[in-house]
C-alpha cells in the first residue's frame, strides 16, 4: 500500500503515513492494485518525473552560461530558449501535480 498523498510505501496496517502524517486509507481486499495505489504511484512518477526536469533545466543553463562564452548568439539563443522551455515544462508539471 502507498501513502495517497506522498506516495512512499505504507506498512501493512498503517493508520497514518510516517514519512508526511497522511491518513491512510483502508484498503480492499481484490486481486489488483487499488485505484489509492494507481493513482499514489501516479502522483509519485509524476513529482519524479518534475525533479527530473529540474535537473536537466539546470544542466541547460549551466549549459547557456558557458554558451554565452562562445562568439556565436546562436549557440547563447538556442540554450537560453532550451532553459527556458524546461522550465516551462517544470511549472506545467507542478501545476498537475497539484491538481492530483
Amino acid at each position: 500500500m502507498y501513502c495517497a498523498q506522498c506516495g512512499k510505501p505504507l506498512e501493512a496496517g498503517a493508520t497514518v503515513c510516517p514519512s508526511c502524517q497522511y491518513p491512510a486509507a483502508p484498503v480492499a481486499s481484490s486481486a489488483g492494485p487499488s485505484v489509492d495505489q494507481v493513482v499514489s504511484e501516479m502522483a509519485r512518477a509524476a513529482r519524479e518525473f518534475g525533479s527530473t526536469v529540474s535537473r536537466l533545466s539546470e544542466r541547460v543553463v549551466a549549459k547557456a552560461e558557458a554558451a554565452s562564452k562562445d562568439p556565436t548568439a546562436a549557440a547563447k539563443k538556442a540554450a537560453h530558449r532550451a532553459a527556458k522551455e524546461l522550465d516551462a515544462a517544470a511549472r506545467e508539471i507542478d501545476r498537475i501535480l497539484k491538481d492530483l
